[in-house]
């Protein structure tokens, strides 16, 4: 075990000498026998690693021993203990006041000088240990404190971004909405500025469109450019946050007339993105020196984000307004074009059907059978040309009619189909089944019965000469969408011309049929404007049968 060290400081020599050969025996190590304050504190400061001082009271110098004992436990933290005799009251009430480690009174009895130097020692110990341990507690009450604060901050930083958030999808005006966030950013961290930058289109400069803290006449009016001397210009050009712990120290750019002016100190600065690269810049300034935490720039990127969100949506608005008049005058154009192929190409057929048949009235006696075979002909040819302009008319409608979506039962709409086709359906013995739990499902119910019927419409014709002549009408979940089939037990399709079914003027050639051939183009059409697809599954089994399949979104919760 080490043995402590002690200093004896005492202008007496034979007490000083008599005191160490005590203290030596006791097993105590002398480091040094001082005789002057002075040279006490210069011996401790250059070289002495003592554990304790015993120091004369009465110490005589430019610095007298309750000074040097001040000094020796204030600037080294060592204890000292104090030697005395008769001195006076007031000496004493002065030596108090350096909170001594102990007294001991000449004559020194070895006994008492071993107990005095081991309960100043214990004292100083357990004095250090309880600073330590005062030390470590102001440390993690300083911790908690900075974790609380941090913590108060980060929650009003999410309650504001939730407010500018909800603002948002309010779908305020985008000026308004920048007034909103400057004033808020600036309130949530205390900073006295803050404004947003759009860049102009020459992408030499910016306008400064809203902001808190300067003069009112500045929003609106004031530009500053992009340079890279410039913060706002520095910020373009990066990818990151820029932060300004001091402004007097910052390197990066050197023109801050405007800032230096408001007295600005500390600051942030951020990108606020736009659809084809930077929008513009939002950015908040401290007149106070402050150190931005990690919580603060991201508090400042969802601000930003929030301004980009906005902005985007004033523009798709935007858009979307210019779009609406382009379909708005596509959708005249093409009511102008049905009407102009209503009327002004069916009527040249109606007076060529006519005329062809006064002639056939009037000369029948001089045609031969050549001559009849040719008026057939002109006849059926004007029927086809009147057939292919209905289904154009018919196909074109489909676009043009306004759609009421709302949610309908699908059973209801499919039974008033099947009751509509009653006759043909028994005329042609034909055995229909609905499977049970049909859904309720957001469509237009007068569309959605067009699909139905044209579909087993389809069914009927194609239905063949097969004893076994069924058509099966269900439904099952497929993941955010109800799938329908209608399937029927007729001649099927083959794989070759499946992807023709769907196409205007082309029909199966194996069956002769009647109607215009556009029923499953009109069908195509109305469940993709229900936001839903339509395939064909064929042959199901042994070579026949078709399931014509189409999805419907489910309706939202």
């Amino acid at each position: 075990m080490q043995k402590e060290r002690i200093m004896i400081v005492d202008d007496e020599i034979v007490t000083a000498r008599s005191l160490q050969t005590s203290l030596e025996e006791l097993g105590y190590v002398i480091t040094a026998i001082i005789s002057s304050g002075e040279q006490a504190i210069q011996k401790i400061e250059d070289e002495d690693c003592s554990d304790l001082v015993l120091m004369n009271i009465s110490l005589q110098g430019k610095i007298d021993g309750i000074e040097s004992a001040r000094i020796i436990n204030t600037r080294f933290d060592l204890p000292v203990i104090y030697l005395t005799s008769h001195v006076e009251k007031s000496v004493f009430e002065k030596a108090k006041s350096t909170n001594p480690y102990g007294y001991l009174t000449e004559p020194f009895k070895k006994g008492e000088l071993q107990k005095v130097v081991e309960l100043g020692l214990y004292r100083h110990r357990s004095d250090k240990d309880r600073r330590m341990l005062v030390t470590e507690l102001k440390k993690e009450i300083d911790e908690r404190n900075r974790i609380e604060n941090e913590l108060e901050m980060r929650v009003r930083q999410q309650d504001a971004i939730a407010h500018l958030g909800h603002k948002a999808l309010l779908s305020v005006n985008p000026i308004d909405f920048m007034n909103e966030v400057v004033n808020k950013v600036a309130d949530t961290l205390g900073n006295e500025y803050c404004n947003v930058l759009e860049l102009l289109p020459d992408d030499k400069s910016m306008l400064l469109l809203a902001g808190i803290g300067w003069e009112k006449d500045l929003s609106g009016h004031t530009r500053i450019q992009t340079g890279l001397d410039t913060q706002e210009g520095y910020t373009l050009n990066s990818s990151k946050p820029v932060v300004v712990d001091d402004l007097k120290t910052e390197t990066r750019f050197s023109d801050t007339q405007l800032l230096h002016e408001h007295n600005i100190v500390s600051g942030m600065s951020i990108i606020i993105q736009g659809q084809d690269g930077p929008w513009g810049v939002l950015e908040t300034h401290s007149s106070k020196r402050k150190i931005f935490s990690k919580n603060d720039i991201n508090f400042l990127h969802s601000a930003a984000n929030l301004l980009a969100s906005v902005i985007a949506n004033k523009k798709a608005k935007e858009l979307l307004i210019e779009k609406s008049k382009e379909i708005e005058k596509i959708n005249k154009e093409l009511k102008d074009f049905v009407y102009t192929v209503s009327h002004d190409l069916k009527e040249p057929l109606f007076s060529i059907n006519g005329y062809i048949t006064r002639l056939y009235e009037t000369y029948q006696d001089t045609y031969d059978e050549k001559g009849r075979r040719f008026s057939n002909r002109i006849k059926a040819n004007i029927e086809i040309m009147s057939n292919r302009i209905q289904e154009i008319l018919e196909v074109a409608r489909i676009g043009m009619i306004t759609y009421d979506f709302k949610e309908n039962p699908s059973e209801s709409i499919i039974k008033n189909v099947l009751a509509t086709l009653e006759d043909k359906i028994e005329t042609n013995k034909i055995n229909t089944l609905i499977n049970n739990n049909l859904p309720t499902i957001l469509c237009d119910e007068k569309r959605m019965r067009d699909v139905f019927y044209n579909l087993v419409i389809n069914a009927i014709k194609f239905m063949g000469d097969d004893k076994q002549r069924e058509i099966t009408i269900g439904c099952e979940e497929n993941g955010d969408n109800y799938k329908f089939m209608v399937e029927d037990t007729g001649i099927g399709i083959r794989k070759e011309y499946q992807k023709n079914v769907f196409r205007i003027f082309s029909r199966l050639k194996e069956v002769e049929t009647e109607g215009t051939g556009v029923g499953l183009v009109i069908v195509k059409k109305i469940i993709e404007l229900h936001k839903g697809k339509i395939w064909i599954e064929s042959p199901i089994a042994r070579g026949k049968g078709t399931r014509f399949c189409f999805t419907i979104p489910k309706p939202r919760q």
